[in-house]
């Protein structure tokens, strides 16, 4: 119920506000003590913030999930698929992404940003350096 309520207010709220409830979601769905349902709802609406217009409120969202093991797996996969403002708080400090993931962020043209990724593996990186072209080789290859 209280999601719900949470979810009608955004529809009106500025996205400076939206940005901050967003963040108090997030903190509220990784520490709080929720009901299996509460829990379901929250991650439902952390799903749907990931089509927010406001590049802001997705910032606020990944800046309150990147560093947690208990952020929901979807969402991260969401904001590192995001532009990169956004992309590079999780594809830097997510311990949730695996070097299968940042491979396939960066065959979609994320290769910035996924080459940061503290957690990379260096046989990983090597083995993406048929993915891209000049500059983006060259990104590659540095980082391994």
């Amino acid at each position: 119920m209280i999601v719900r309520h949470f979810l009608h207010w955004m529809n009106a709220a500025p996205a400076a506000e939206r940005g901050d409830a967003s963040a108090a979601l997030a903190r509220a769905y990784l520490y709080s003590d929720m009901s299996a349902d509460d829990r379901a709802a929250a991650e439902g609406a952390l799903i749907m913030l990931l089509d927010d217009p406001s590049p802001l409120v997705r910032a606020e969202l990944a800046r309150a999930l990147a560093f947690s093991d208990e952020a929901p797996p979807a969402v991260i996969l969401g904001l590192a698929a995001d532009q990169p403002e956004i992309a590079s708080w999780v594809l830097e400090h997510s311990p949730l992404l695996l070097d299968t993931d940042l491979v396939e962020l960066i065959a979609a043209r994320r290769v910035h940003s996924a080459t940061r990724h503290r957690e990379t593996h260096e046989p990983a990186m090597r083995g993406l350096g048929g993915f891209g072209r000049g500059r983006e080789r060259r990104s590659l290859s540095c980082a391994a």
